[in-house]
């Protein structure tokens, strides 16, 4: 494991790669340098709450239509972990695994697991959400179905790769987690983010949940910040190895609120 002081070390550098990178989300993609992707959504749209109050914003279940939108925001929500885990490496094939998966049922990147936000009747973000009384299941059902999408000479290199992540606590029974959440770059600074928040935590309480959760990548310092204002507390931290950080980043994060 690494000491505290490489981990600080490790972090501000991917801290500062990440500010070098910008989205290119203006046309609805989210397309980046290969070398270090990146999806963020920025930590400002809570400041304009009065300027949306009106305007049309819909929350709606995601559907098997809306693979190819999702499939390219869910990737850029965690990209360390989806190109390297997922992809294997690589970003291209990483976002058609995420297509492919987002069209079936029951598990972790079903398109049942996804809510979309639309602002003026268009696709403006999305969140996917992991109920903790079955997120056991919905991991175990996601496995097996990338596992099945590598030849056998991959397996083993991907359940090597794989193998930390199970032992990641995202979450509890109790807990409602949110696994991502991102909103287009021409859509930021609208408030949308916050209100996608707010109605995922009364969907929660409404299904009887104590908490709700989301695991965020150390560098992503403009996330932490977002929901930390939305009075989420950090609880634990994983630290990467140092044979894992140049692919992982230095580690995650747990933040949680009481509902």
């Amino acid at each position: 494991m690494k000491s505290s002081i490489e981990h600080k070390k490790s972090i501000q550098e991917s801290e500062k790669g990440q500010k070098q990178i910008e989205a290119n989300v203006n046309k609805g993609t989210v397309s980046r340098p290969k070398s270090k992707p990146r999806g963020v959504m920025r930590a400002r749209d809570e400041q304009k709450v009065g300027s949306v109050e009106n305007a049309q914003i819909s929350i709606r279940q995601a559907l098997p239509s809306d693979a190819e939108f999702a499939s390219k925001l869910l990737f850029a929500a965690l990209p360390h972990f989806t190109q390297y885990g997922i992809g294997m490496g690589k970003e291209e094939r990483a976002k058609q695994i995420l297509y492919k998966l987002f069209l079936q049922p029951r598990h972790r990147y079903s398109f049942e697991q996804v809510k979309i936000i639309e602002f003026c009747e268009k696709k403006a973000g999305l969140a996917l959400i992991l109920p903790g009384k079955t997120l056991k299941q919905l991991n175990s059902r996601f496995f097996r179905k990338l596992i099945a999408s590598y030849p056998l000479k991959l397996k083993l290199k991907l359940i090597h790769r794989f193998l930390p992540f199970f032992f990641l606590n995202e979450g509890g029974r109790d807990d409602f987690v949110l696994n991502s959440l991102i909103v287009l770059h021409k859509y930021q600074n609208q408030a949308i983010g916050e209100r996608l928040v707010k109605s995922l935590e009364k969907q929660a309480r409404a299904e009887g949940y104590k908490r709700a959760t989301t695991v965020i990548e150390f560098q992503n310092s403009q996330m932490r910040k977002f929901f930390e204002e939305q009075r989420y507390k950090v609880k634990n931290l994983v630290l990467e190895s140092n044979k894992r950080v140049g692919l992982f980043g230095a580690g995650y994060q747990r933040l949680e609120k009481n509902l």
